[in-house]
């Protein structure tokens, strides 16, 4: 596999070391240093510009630190992973730091380094990568959105969270997916929303897939329960629209149900930070919505804005959970945030949950969690998520199932 690879270590047991578990991944071209200088030198040199970095935070002379600083002025724009055997303070710390100079922050592979670790931490890079090139790769234009509107070919699939304490459903995500004359599989939302956000066309986009879900919710009720919520994302951008609340209040009016059931979802995507938005965010939870905040860790909003806005759940993104049961950096984050958002009693849930070991993880920990991602269920039309939540009560034991996902999940999937 082609990644031009940088290598910044004091050590040269610990650079051997990383180019041979390279290697041995198939990983090349890599390049070695063994101090921040040389470093420096080898990127401006490149034939083609570096992609990945993994750094030592403890060399001499130049830290890691002072390295990630110097390429944030220079405009790196490759991803960066640590390389550390410090305590969990300091990797905190340099985390905190490195995030605001480098937004491409891989994770913390803690040393001695495995096959195992650097096989995960590549797989988080090039998940990572996707999600970059997804937003630009296959775009609809806005005729095929227009068209999809106008034709009902905008579909609502359906997305499970588990309670990691119970094991049930108490809640879906709602994911609109759009259908392609000449497609087989529906188109997923990165490759329409940006462009339906850019030119006006969200809220139409939103309120036809609500549609949908309208005709969807017997079957649902019928099958999860009444008090089965239902998380439905909402563009920043509609929030400066003041009538957003009662349109979707009087089109649930209009098929007889209550905001109680709904969750709104506000993505990362675009900083909630004017009035307008604001008064929208707490009229819809004086009106019975709860509101939840999309992918957080990749946006705008900060631990300030988080006690301001009257925000019910939290959704910490994918790529915090991804691999999280063998990264540190990624578990002191999130037990930091954990601890943040139990003070601010808030719902939370876990994105992207793949890995059977993030999911052992992600269930040990002694903290409430919603936990959603393909190990428990692909997003899947009403009938499909129906099916399979019968599936998954059948071989729900006694104690959490969630636990029983390490060995049954894709046996789920599968039925």
């Amino acid at each position: 596999m082609s990644i031009n690879t940088l290598v910044v270590d004091d050590s040269q047991s610990a650079l051997a070391l990383m180019s041979a578990l390279l290697d041995t991944l198939g990983i090349s071209p890599c390049q070695c240093a063994n101090s921040g200088d040389e470093a420096l030198t080898l990127i401006r040199k490149a034939g083609s510009p570096i992609e990945l970095i993994f750094v030592d935070l403890n060399m001499p002379g130049m830290d890691g630190m002072e390295l990630v600083r110097r390429l944030s002025k220079e405009g790196f724009s490759g991803a960066i992973v640590i390389l550390s055997e410090l305590d969990n303070k300091i990797i905190q710390l340099a985390s905190d730091v490195l995030l605001e100079r480098c937004t491409r922050l891989v994770g913390c592979i803690n040393k001695p380094v495995t096959n195992d670790k650097l096989s995960a931490m590549l797989n988080k890079y090039q998940l990572m990568n996707q999600q970059l090139k997804q937003h630009n790769k296959n775009a609809l234009s806005i005729e095929q959105i227009s068209a999809a509107i106008t034709e009902n070919r905008v579909i609502p699939y359906y997305q499970p969270k588990v309670d990691n304490k119970t094991g049930n459903v108490d809640s879906l995500e709602i994911l609109v997916r759009i259908s392609l004359p000449n497609e087989l599989d529906a188109v997923s939302a990165v490759r329409f929303i940006d462009t339906a956000e850019r030119h006006g066309l969200i809220e139409a986009l939103t309120l036809s897939i609500l549609q949908k879900v309208m005709h969807d919710l017997p079957a649902i009720f019928e099958e999860f329960g009444d008090d089965c919520q239902l998380s439905l994302n909402i563009s920043a951008l509609m929030l400066n629209n003041d009538k957003l609340p009662i349109k979707l209040l009087a089109l649930l009016d209009e098929h007889g149900f209550s905001a109680k059931n709904f969750i709104i979802e506000v993505t990362e995507s675009y900083a909630v930070d004017n009035t307008a938005q604001m008064e929208t965010l707490n009229r819809l939870r004086i009106n019975g919505f709860g509101l939840s905040l999309d992918d957080y860790g990749t946006g705008y909003t900060n631990i300030q804005q988080l006690k301001k806005l009257p925000y019910t759940e939290i959704k910490i993104d994918r790529s915090l959970i991804y691999n999280i049961a063998n990264d540190k950096l990624s578990q002191v984050v999130a037990q930091a945030l954990f601890d943040i958002f139990e003070e601010l009693q808030v719902d939370v849930v876990t994105e992207g949950v793949e890995l059977a070991s993030d999911l052992h993880y992600l269930n040990s920990l002694d903290i409430p969690l919603k936990l959603q991602g393909f190990i428990i269920s692909k997003p899947k039309m009403v009938d499909s998520i129906c099916h399979w939540h019968r599936s998954w009560k059948r071989i729900q034991p006694q104690q959490s199932c969630v636990k029983q996902l390490e060995f049954d999940g894709f046996l789920v999937e599968a039925s």
